[in-house]
């Protein structure tokens, strides 16, 4: 579904999405819609949102075999709320965690940008390959980011963990783990480190590649 922000909420409402996650749907479009038109000026994609929940637990899609980014509106705000429960490393500029214990909850609005340049950076990959993935054996002078490489391993395993808990398949395991989520859960933790000011700023984080 792709309207004017008016007749989306409307839409939305006929299908029976509260008030707040239409609010915060349509927050999280124009977020990836800043980014995107920041990332790709002369082709900015369209945002379809979605009256049904994703079947994989998704929150947002960049979906590149039809060139469009979707969202998925049910329950939107609580799915933001687990995010932002979620340990987010927060590193110094040094390269060290501070502990868990001393760090604030994420804000939805954090969790809104978080997710949101998540599924710019899958753009990115699909559609300029001349820009290099952040794998686990990826270099940088960069301390945050050279510290974030070592620690999303970390995080993928622990995902791992627990999807084999919830008996999720293996095959799905590696969809969520796999090469372009780990490039886009650097590029996520690396904004979320970053002071944001300028355009520019946005495409340092978005187009950002290892040595």
């Amino acid at each position: 579904m792709t309207l004017a922000r008016t007749d989306v909420a409307n839409e939305l409402l006929k299908r029976g999405i509260s008030l707040t996650d239409i609010e915060i749907s349509l927050t999280l479009g124009q977020f990836i819609t800043n980014v995107d038109r920041i990332g790709f000026p002369d082709n900015p994609l369209q945002i379809h949102f979605n009256y049904k929940a994703s079947q994989s637990d998704f929150i947002a899609e960049y979906n590149y075999k039809n060139s469009y980014y979707g969202i998925y509106t049910p329950n939107v705000t609580e799915a933001l709320k687990r995010i932002a429960s979620e340990l987010v490393p927060f590193v110094t500029r040094s390269g060290k965690f501070i502990p868990s214990g001393k760090l604030r909850p994420l804000t939805i609005s954090q969790s809104i940008a978080i997710v949101g340049i998540h599924e710019v950076r899958h753009r990115v990959q699909h559609e300029l390959p001349h820009i290099s993935f952040f794998r686990p054996d990826s270099k940088s002078t960069d301390v945050v980011l050279m510290t974030l490489i070592e620690y999303v391993p970390i995080l993928f395993e622990n995902i791992r963990t627990l999807m084999r808990a919830q008996k999720l398949s293996e095959d799905f395991i590696s969809l969520r783990t796999n090469e372009y989520e780990f490039d886009s859960n650097v590029v996520e933790l690396y904004y979320s480190h970053k002071k944001i000011r300028t355009k520019e700023d946005v495409r340092s984080v978005l187009f950002a590649e290892p040595l």
